[in-house]
């Protein structure tokens, strides 16, 4: 147990509910300053007000962008011109969790210090793939333009033999089409073996935890991201769809994915390269 070490979130509860067990550090959500050697901020959303405020008091600050709080930066720069260079100022270390997000850091004016990608909360075991081919669609409550839900429930519509079901929803919804059921708030450790593929497009991210979860577990993945061993498209209706109808004559989970995703992102890598920085 790292007792000088915190992990403090002033965003993205979800992985740092996690993410501190990991290193085996301690945590807290209370954006207030705290008395440790080495404070490790975890999303930097400038919605939350400062967010280096928590490791005022901290000898080692390490932040780290995960994804839209990147976003949140640009647009609060817009109106707050020469802020980056607090970031620079006090920040020990300055980390994002992909080579993409770093980039747009740095064009921004955060001098990176380097990258260090987030693994999923599970890291699955290729597992077989169920009778019934079925998509899952990751599309958060009140951020459907983010993740171009009304798209993909399009895609959902021209695909009337597959079941389409959508999480990441605070409620199970149940049946909102004919093939779209709303799964709410999952485990993905319950569903992912009744799921065959995912759905993943958004406006902007970091690595893609959705998609790397399910080609982990053998599934396939179609996506914007450009990541490796999913089939990477535009958000266009027919690239979708003739995608999928692809995936669909799959039998077998894709081991080759879920061999090279457990090998890039796993929990011991990130133990290991996050104590690089401590």
């Amino acid at each position: 147990m790292r007792d000088d070490v915190i992990m403090i979130s002033p965003g993205a509860y979800n992985f740092a509910e996690y993410l501190y067990q990991i290193l085996e550090c301690d945590y807290t959500y209370i954006r207030e300053p705290v008395d440790r050697e080495t404070v490790i901020l975890f999303g930097m959303f400038m919605s939350n007000g400062n967010p280096m405020r928590p490791a005022f008091r901290a000898k080692k600050r390490i932040a780290v962008w995960i994804g839209t709080d990147v976003m949140h930066l640009e647009s609060y720069l817009k109106g707050h011109q020469g802020e980056q260079k607090e970031f620079n100022k006090h920040l020990d270390v300055k980390l994002a969790t992909s080579t993409g997000l770093a980039a747009e850091l740095e064009s921004l004016g955060v001098k990176m210090d380097g990258v260090v990608e987030t693994p999923p909360r599970y890291v699955f075991e290729p597992m077989p793939l169920p009778e019934k081919f079925s998509v899952g669609i990751y599309a958060p409550v009140k951020r459907e333009t983010h993740y171009y839900t009304d798209l993909c429930f399009e895609v959902a519509r021209a695909m009337p033999d597959v079941n389409f079901y959508v999480y990441g929803r605070n409620r199970e919804i149940g049946q909102i089409d004919k093939n779209i059921f709303d799964l709410g708030h999952i485990n993905l450790k319950r569903e992912i073996p009744n799921i065959s593929a995912i759905m993943r497009f958004t406006i902007h991210d970091g690595t893609g935890l959705g998609p790397v979860e399910y080609m982990q577990a053998g599934r396939r993945a179609v996506t914007n991201l450009g990541l490796p061993h999913a089939y990477n498209c535009d958000p266009d209706l027919d690239q979708i769809v003739a995608n999928l109808r692809e995936i669909q004559k799959e039998k077998e989970p894709d081991k080759e994915a879920s061999d090279y995703w457990r090998e890039r992102i796993n929990h011991e890598r990130y133990k290991k390269e996050m104590y690089r920085w401590l």
